[in-house]
């Protein structure tokens, strides 16, 4: 989000894409006291659509200990990611990303060893499309069909990331 007003959109989007594939209805919002949070149009939305809403006293992540802890964590996996692809800090969002996608895809002892995609489609998880993080590939070039014979068909990349929406894989140089 680039600014902070569209706070109320965004969380409008969510919402409905999240209901309608869990076929299930939020019940309660936490989130810190941020002003984002707190205007009268978003308290107005959630009275309407019925949504419990629990604040956090502002600065104080320790009310958010579970979620406080998990961020942590994340940013704990995405520092190691980085830190062995050994690419530029240009990458560091598809190494966040990249983390978050494995986290999901990974089984958990607070779930008792499912994994929480798993729990959240319903579904069979499949693993067999990961690959390791800034690991060098080769990608074709769009187009090598009507390239002259002598000129490169592919180009030396590194492996960043499967794209969430589309499962198309991002490579940089």
């Amino acid at each position: 989000m680039k600014t902070k007003d569209v706070v109320l959109q965004k969380f409008d989007k969510y919402r409905r894409l999240a209901e309608y594939l869990q076929n299930r209805k939020i019940k309660i919002l936490r989130n810190d006291n941020g002003a984002e949070y707190r205007s009268n149009e978003f308290k107005k939305y959630l009275a309407k659509i019925r949504i419990q809403r629990k604040l956090t006293v502002p600065d104080s992540p320790q009310q958010n200990g579970v979620y406080e802890r998990m961020n942590q964590t994340q940013m704990n996996q995405t520092r190691c990611l980085f830190i062995e692809s050994g690419l530029s800090p240009a990458f560091w969002t598809e190494a966040v990303s990249t983390a978050a996608y494995f986290r999901k895809k990974c089984s958990s002892s607070v779930i008792h060893g499912d994994i929480s995609e798993g729990i959240w489609s319903d579904k069979e998880v499949k693993i067999n499309h990961i690959r390791v993080f800034g690991c060098r590939t080769w990608s074709q070039y769009a187009g090598t069909k009507y390239r002259a014979i002598w000129t490169p068909r592919q180009k030396n990349m590194s492996w960043l990331n499967i794209m969430r929406v589309s499962r198309v894989t991002s490579y940089g140089t």
